[in-house]
């Protein structure tokens, strides 16, 4: 019986291991983690062009982030693909996902569509700048 109970024990932490890192792997989008570095732990605030209300999505180390606009949270993953561009996956279907080239210029960084076409321009804060955050 304990022969048994250790086995179980083993394979459920076998299995785990095994969800945690093929998770991490997706959000991270199976590519280098050196190129996720610059965006770890760091807020894009933008003003929206319609409203002129402030956005800002928080990128966590973990693949995850967490966008603010005025009384609405969403979140889901991000991840750098091989090629460089920053993509953002909602977890909610109510939003697209987008993948954009993104160029930092110190605390400033410009979002490009892949026809180069300019897509927004957004400060580019060190930590988590969200209101609440």
């Amino acid at each position: 019986m304990k022969h048994l109970f250790s086995t179980l024990f083993a394979l459920m932490q076998t299995a785990s291991t095994l969800c945690w890192e093929t998770g991490a792997a997706q959000a991270a989008g199976d590519i280098d983690p050196k190129l996720r570095k610059p965006f770890i732990d760091h807020t894009l605030k933008y003003k929206d062009k319609d409203s002129g209300l402030d956005y800002s999505i928080y990128l966590d180390r973990f693949g995850g982030f967490e966008r603010y606009f005025p009384c609405q949270f969403d979140h889901g993953d991000w991840w750098v693909t091989g090629d460089g561009r920053l993509c953002i996956k909602y977890e909610s279907k109510r939003f697209e996902g987008f993948c954009l080239t993104p160029k930092i210029d110190g605390e400033t960084i410009t979002l490009s569509s892949t026809e180069g076409k300019l897509q927004t321009t957004a400060q580019f804060l060190d930590g988590n700048k969200t209101p609440l955050g």
